[in-house]
């Protein structure tokens, strides 16, 4: 395949992948080393499966869970602490954030994509995944790549936005203009709530 633009070229990848299941990221990019090179001068970039990559070895988590610091026991302190944080000790919550990942399973697919006579050419296509797709529709909207505001959507959400309509309205009537469901959108509520904050 040939391509006018690299932007042209992730599209194209990117809706491939909505359509199997799968997210997408930039793998890798080489840039030319000629002198006076700029870093727009791109000679190939590579786009991947977003669970490329070696796993995280069970062996290294069970080594980090036993070199974890020992809580000790705060007994004695409960009766000084107010109602909540006694709640919170006995249903053991942490004040970490816990982070959604992405979880890696050496997946080959990639395309790699080079310059050659101001055009884009597939050099390289592998389709091969060692994991399961999403099947649910609803759910590829999930993967970071697939989850973007079309540029109609986004003018139709400044106009309700100026017409004092809630946000679930919004969802509603966007999802009413693309095909009568919410998960057929790329985004969801959370992203036009923020979309409204902006305006």
């Amino acid at each position: 395949m040939i391509f006018e633009d690299l932007e042209v070229a992730k599209e194209v990848y990117n809706d491939y992948a909505f359509k199997l299941g799968f997210g997408i990221h930039i793998g890798n990019t080489k840039y030319s080393q000629a002198r006076g090179a700029t870093k727009e001068d791109i000679l190939s970039r590579v786009f991947e499966c977003v669970h490329a990559g070696k796993p995280i070895n069970a062996a290294k988590k069970s080594t980090s869970m036993q070199d974890a610091p020992v809580e000790s026991d705060m007994s004695i302190f409960s009766a000084q602490k107010s109602k909540g944080k006694q709640a919170a000790m006995m249903m053991d919550v942490k004040d970490t954030r816990q982070r959604n990942k992405v979880l890696r399973h050496d997946c080959k697919a990639h395309m790699v994509v080079g310059k050659r006579d101001k055009s884009w050419v597939v050099t390289i296509f592998n389709a091969e995944h060692t994991h399961p797709m999403v099947s649910q529709v609803g759910r590829r909207r999930y993967y970071r790549s697939h989850r973007r505001v079309p540029e109609e959507d986004f003018q139709l959400i400044r106009t309700l936005h100026n017409q004092n309509i809630n946000t679930a309205k919004i969802m509603g009537a966007l999802a009413d203009v693309r095909g009568g469901d919410v998960r057929g959108l790329t985004y969801v509520k959370r992203d036009v709530s923020n979309i409204r904050t902006m305006l």
